[in-house]
């Protein structure tokens, strides 16, 4: 253990419990929640600041994603006292755990799978749909392998230390989702739990619901690092990954149509321009399969292609979910490889698979 971090560490939740003071605010008229922050603030930064120094070496992640926080707090207290306590607590609890040798790391590798999804309960009808349909009956992951924090059948028993229990799945888990949305976005809870994936780091993949887009995000993430999670290249670059990830036996036509289930149920949706594929177009994991020099955009683009020879740029960039520059890139990838070839002009191309 490495002392004086934990003391430090000690030192800002103590300080915290003491000396700073929140309350939550809850509108029932507005339907909204929001937390006042009083005390001493000042003081509060200042051990911050010296836990920020200690732990730069040994948890460089850590000391970022806090220096990240404080640069907020000043001006939203309210918003950020909540994130910044569960940082320190998880720097406690990472000084406290017992190490496990590499070779016992190894030799249980993936034999426990685990998902950490947090989201707002107010979008649970969205998320069991996700659950339902992409992780368990199109991926084949179990129920038990997955920790969602307002689904009834996979949350925390009553009784149990919440607080504990989520620190205790979001660092044992193999990845964690975190699913953006106006709604998480105003919850304190969700942050909360935003605070403690970021101090972890365990994988962490971030998808947009309809009502929040790239524009919007704010400080959440890095807008390059979030998907749109009602985009079928999105969905099926997550059940490649997992499936190589596990080692699972691929499902074929049981994915495909699990995945166009989904999006159906997305598509009724409010503010939704899903981007399916087609009837043409089948799973991207068996129409170029032997094109193991592709990457999934890449798979996807000759797919699409097959059966829209005549697309514009801007056509392929709206159905793979990138910016014309990055589609632009991915395409002229496929020429120099000898995969695609393009004949016209600019207002009136014509594409030619040769695959």
């Amino acid at each position: 253990m490495e002392n004086k971090i934990y003391q430090q560490a000690l030192l800002c939740k103590e300080f915290a419990d003491k000396r700073i003071e929140s309350r939550r605010v809850i509108n029932t008229a507005m339907g909204t929640e929001r937390t006042t922050v009083r005390g001493d603030i000042n003081g509060y930064e200042s051990l911050l600041n010296s836990l920020k120094e200690t732990i730069k070496d040994k948890y460089p992640l850590i000391e970022i994603q806090l220096s990240e926080v404080m640069d907020k707090y000043d001006s939203y207290p309210y918003r950020y006292q909540g994130i910044l306590e569960s940082i320190v607590e998880i720097i406690i609890s990472l000084e406290l755990q017992t190490k496990i040798s590499d070779s016992k790391a190894k030799e249980g590798a993936h034999e426990s799978r685990k998902f950490f999804i947090s989201h707002s309960s107010k979008d649970k009808e969205i998320v069991e749909k996700f659950v339902d349909h992409i992780l368990l009956l199109g991926v084949g992951l179990s129920p038990e392998d997955i920790f969602c924090t307002s689904i009834e059948d996979l949350a925390i028993k009553n009784g149990e230390d919440i607080r504990k229990h989520i620190h205790s799945n979001i660092r044992g888990a193999d990845f964690s989702i975190i699913i953006i949305s106006n709604n998480y976005k105003k919850s304190e809870i969700c942050l909360n739990e935003m605070g403690a994936v970021w101090a972890f780091n365990n994988n962490v993949r971030y998808y947009l619901l309809p009502d929040s887009d790239f524009d919007t995000i704010g400080w959440l993430c890095n807008p390059s690092q979030a998907e749109k999670l009602f985009n079928s290249i999105t969905l099926d670059k997550l059940k490649m990954e997992l499936s190589r990830f596990y080692s699972l036996e691929d499902k074929g036509t049981t994915w495909s149509r699990q995945r166009e289930t989904f999006l159906k149920h997305m598509s009724a949706l409010p503010n939704t321009d899903v981007i399916e594929s087609s009837k043409e177009t089948t799973d991207i994991t068996n129409d170029f399969s032997p094109l193991l020099d592709c990457n999934v955009y890449e798979t996807k683009v000759l797919t699409f292609l097959e059966t829209n020879p005549d697309a514009t740029y801007l056509d392929i960039s709206k159905y793979l979910g990138l910016s014309v520059a990055a589609t632009k890139k991915t395409i002229l990838s496929l020429i120099n490889k000898g995969f695609l070839e393009r004949e016209g002009s600019i207002r009136n191309i014509r594409w030619i698979v040769k695959v």
